[in-house]
């Protein structure tokens, strides 16, 4: 729990389900008057026998209405379930009262709860709450909004890891063995006739290499992929006029999202939807042909195209097989060679299977592949393509060792260098103890960063800032 964050002493209410109508909608509260506002509120429908003075009992549901004072009114046929800290999600007493989903309804059950001593819940205050009890750490805090909105289930299953603590485990280890190394740094810098049989430079860095540096550097080179399955790839089909790129696009979207005609310039602006490789989301954009045109609508669409080429994870450069490599092929493939397209030749349905494939093309051989969108063939190859330039070196990794977050793995890289300046410090002789403790007391307040043991109003206001109001 941080040291420098004020903890909040009021209490807080939101509607904590998505609006619209439906089954069921929650409006929750946390803190020191949940219990008292519910009871001015709610008329519970008590079983026979059952003690007023009781009510309400933790982890219980509770059937009855929620009752206007002021109008004299029954708003809505409820189910209220109480925790009572610190057995709840905040730590605090918490209330969530179950009620009829629609905008009415849980509007005027919220405003009720506000008139009544609570205070609107800030976006993702009820999950800072947890965290400023001490009931999860920030990384688990962050999980809990990849949790929310992770796209794919491989995305769901990576952001549960974090959220039972998968990182907090790793970083915990990493920074008890800081502790361990820097107290016995500190004991030989203020006790050196003593410590001196005891310590050993070459030990300290072997163990600063083994139990500290290797760790950080193998959490810090997950944040790739984990970066890929919780935002996705950005994927962008290019091409000349004509030579079947929205029908490739459809093909991967498996529906007719883009319309297809003979005509060269059909698409002016760019297309965007999603699919799934491997269960990381690849926003897909069907792009305007780059060609030479004097349409002043299709020379926009086709400046959009180029605009957006450099911001891309990955390109399909697409050509035609029955037309061979053009020169436009080779003029497109020099403005997309720092990309390093993946080069998809398409209508091979139209080629004579007693003509050979393309030769002496302009970029590297093997990294074609080769379909026909209309017949759908080769497109199985096609994932299998894009999923190796998308995962690349970090293939194989699990969902425990996935690190989805920028603020995570900037902390970590720091966490990192500090180990490297102390490790260099005993290589050059001198105070090289007192250097080294002092880089080990930056690498330790990186990691407390990445766990939040440390962390001020800003950091946690732009954390918590990208969460839903009501979690």
């Amino acid at each position: 729990m941080s040291s420098v964050v004020k903890i909040p002493s009021d209490t807080i209410a939101a509607i904590s389900t998505p609006p619209g109508n439906g089954g069921i909608g929650i409006v929750r509260l946390s803190g020191p008057d949940a219990v008292v506002i519910l009871r001015k509120l709610f008329v519970p429908r008590r079983p026979k026998g059952e003690n007023p003075d009781e009510f309400p009992r933790s982890h219980r549901l509770y059937y009855g209405t929620i009752f206007d004072p002021v109008q004299g009114e029954t708003v809505d046929e409820v189910m209220v379930g109480f925790m009572k800290a610190p057995r709840s999600y905040t730590r605090e007493d918490v209330v969530e009262i179950n009620a009829h989903a629609g905008t009415a309804v849980l509007r005027t059950l919220l405003q009720l709860c506000l008139a009544h001593g609570a205070r609107l819940a800030e976006a993702g205050e009820f999950t800072k709450r947890a965290f400023l009890s001490g009931r999860i750490d920030l990384s688990q805090a962050e999980a809990v909004a990849d949790v929310i909105q992770a796209r794919t289930d491989q995305a769901l299953r990576h952001a549960s890891a974090q959220l039972l603590g998968g990182l907090r485990e790793r970083m915990e280890g990493v920074r008890q063995s800081l502790i361990a190394v820097s107290a016995t740094i500190e004991a030989f810098i203020d006790f050196p006739d003593d410590m001196e049989s005891e310590i050993d430079p070459d030990t300290v860095k072997e163990t600063l290499l083994r139990e500290i540096l290797q760790p950080l550097e193998r959490t810090a080179q997950a944040y790739e992929k984990g970066r890929v399955y919780r935002d996705g790839v950005q994927c962008m089909i290019a091409g000349r006029p004509n030579v079947g790129k929205s029908s490739l696009m459809n093909r991967l979207l498996d529906r007719e999202r883009v319309i297809v005609t003979d005509v060269p310039g059909t698409t002016r602006d760019i297309v965007e939807d999603i699919f799934h490789v491997d269960g990381a989301p690849v926003i897909i954009m069907d792009s305007a042909g780059i060609q030479d045109s004097r349409d002043p609508v299709e020379r926009i669409g086709i400046e959009r195209t180029r605009s957006r080429f450099d911001s891309c994870d990955l390109i399909l450069m697409v050509t035609d097989a029955s037309q061979g490599v053009t020169s436009d092929d080779r003029d497109l493939y020099q403005c997309l060679r720092h990309k390093d397209p993946l080069i998809v030749v398409n209508k091979m349905d139209l080629l004579p299977e007693t003509r050979e494939k393309a030769s002496n093309t302009p970029w590297p051989e093997g990294c074609e592949v080769y379909i026909s969108a209309k017949y759908d063939q080769g497109i199985p190859r096609l994932h299998q393509a894009i999923a190796t330039r998308i995962f690349d070196d970090a293939e194989g990794l699990d969902g425990e060792r996935v690190l989805p977050n920028l603020r995570q793995k900037e902390g970590i890289e720091r966490a990192a260098a500090g180990v490297r300046r102390a490790m260099a410090c005993f290589d050059g002789g001198g105070n090289a103890f007192e250097l080294a403790a002092i880089d080990l007391a930056e690498a330790r307040k990186a990691v407390d960063e990445v766990l939040g043991l440390k962390a001020g109003d800003d950091v946690l206001d732009q954390i918590f800032s990208r969460f839903c109001i009501g979690k």
